[in-house]
């Protein structure tokens, strides 16, 4: 029969598991699942939509993704490609009038999207994080300007605070950080030659770093040089699993993937 000093230790013993399995559990729903390019997969919402970016909201995910251009008179779009897939002309979106394009109509019939709409889709839900990939427009006055579009249209609906404006392009991002009081500003890297340290983004301002998972695994203890500097770490468009469960435990801040439901499952969200 056990004595109660086996008891005890029985009694303690569990108490530690459950507190290890509770900090696991805290330490994983702490990361922020990011829907690139909004919530698309196998739900009939076309990528980069304001459909897709709804349906980011109603599933419940920290931020959605989509990207950005300016088109030649100025107008703030929101595409992928530098090409619009559904224009039969083939026109280049930064060298092509609004007029030209506006009446184009995505898969679900949903009229090309602005930037503004975007801006007053997530008025309607303060809780998710508009993630904007700012395009590269092969100039840099063309990069500013598409910075300054979209920061005006920001301050307009008071959402300077609900936005993450990010990029390739390390002299755009930069701006941002300088010429965009409240907009946080991250560094998008997939290259090894483009890479920049953690120092090297804090001093420019910048808010956090969204790498591909090789440049993380080329340079160990990436992510706490990031923590230890104030700056996020965040995994750029990753679907594998094991690659997700290993940063997970790594500590990274975010994961931004194309099926944000089978992430918010592995995390324990849903």
């Amino acid at each position: 029969m056990p004595t109660f000093a086996d008891m005890e230790r029985k009694r303690i013993l569990i108490t530690v598991l459950l507190s290890v399995l509770s900090c696991a559990a805290a330490a994983q729903s702490s990361v922020n699942v990011i829907a690139h390019r909004g919530w698309h997969k196998n739900n009939g919402c076309p990528e980069n939509s304001i459909a897709a970016f709804k349906a980011s909201q109603e599933l419940g995910v920290w931020g959605s993704e989509f990207d950005i251009w300016l088109t030649a008179d100025g107008k703030v779009v929101v595409n992928h490609n530098r090409r619009y897939d559904m224009d039969p002309f083939k026109r280049v979106i930064m060298k092509t009038r609004w007029r030209k394009v506006r009446d184009l109509r995505l898969e679900n019939d949903e009229k090309v999207p602005t930037f503004v709409k975007f801006v007053k889709q997530a008025k309607k839900d303060k809780s998710i994080m508009m993630v904007c990939e700012m395009k590269d427009h092969d100039d840099e006055l063309r990069n500013r300007e598409l910075v300054d579009a979209a920061y005006m249209i920001l301050k307009r609906h008071h959402l300077e605070n609900q936005i993450v404006m990010q990029g390739f392009n390390w002299e755009m991002v930069c701006y941002v950080a300088k010429a965009c009081p409240g907009v946080k500003a991250v560094y998008i890297c997939s290259d090894s030659k483009q890479m920049k340290t953690a120092r090297e983004v804090a001093d420019a301002g910048l808010s956090g770093i969204n790498y591909r998972f090789s440049l993380y695994d080329s340079n160990p203890g990436l992510i706490s040089q990031c923590h230890e500097l104030g700056l996020t770490a965040c995994l750029t468009a990753q679907d594998d699993m094991k690659i997700q469960e290993r940063f997970i435990k790594a500590g990274i801040d975010a994961i931004g993937t194309n099926d944000p439901v089978r992430l918010m499952e592995l995390l324990g969200l849903r």
